[in-house]
């Protein structure tokens, strides 16, 4: 917008997708901050420890720089490291633990965004938002009876406590396929 005097251009998430747009916004001399409920990459870090990422290496990359790992499906530590390594490159700036409770347009242009970090609330002027926020922290429920069973689970977290026994993952997206990959190669 024409004749908008904001600050950088805040985005929600930091996790590989707002890492990308912070260094895609950096390459056109725009200046990015990215907030974090977490920290950096922190839905990763949530990930099950052991898990191996469905897509290839070469659909996983960022920003140009090449995913180098022996196997073709990395695992959630070369992810980390990956990404974190990136990151860390193209100098992308993160403030952590910070939610961003609300994203207004203000009167003659650009964003009011409100935040509730370590320090507190606080009321940040951006030029325009992106919300990179995923899914991981937010699991789809069934929405059925006996859903909130005990043996019934919106998270996969490990193959483990299921060896030698069936096992029914619902879904058909990422997550559901790396369970069951998952599940499978712990018998």
């Amino acid at each position: 917008r024409r004749g908008v005097e904001a600050g950088p251009v805040a985005i929600v998430g930091a996790g590989p997708t707002g890492i990308a747009c912070a260094i895609e916004l950096g390459r056109r001399g725009v200046a990015a901050v990215r907030y974090e409920r977490g920290s950096i990459l922190d839905s990763i870090q949530h990930f099950p420890e052991e898990m191996r990422f469905f897509s290839t290496r070469d659909l996983l990359d960022i920003a140009g720089v090449p995913f180098t790992t022996p196997d073709a499906h990395p695992s959630r530590l070369e992810a980390l490291a990956y990404y974190r390594g990136v990151a860390e490159r193209f100098g992308v700036r993160v403030v952590p633990e910070t939610t961003v409770q609300r994203v207004t347009p203000r009167p003659g242009g650009g964003l009011t965004v409100l935040t509730r970090g370590r320090l507190g609330p606080a009321s940040i002027d951006a030029q325009a938002a992106i919300l990179a926020t995923g899914f991981f922290h937010n699991p789809l429920r069934l929405r059925v009876s006996g859903d909130d069973l005990p043996h019934v689970h919106a998270r996969y977290v490990s193959g483990f406590p299921f060896h030698d026994r069936d096992v029914v993952v619902v879904g058909g997206k990422n997550s559901a396929a790396e369970a069951a990959l998952d599940l499978y190669r712990h018998g």
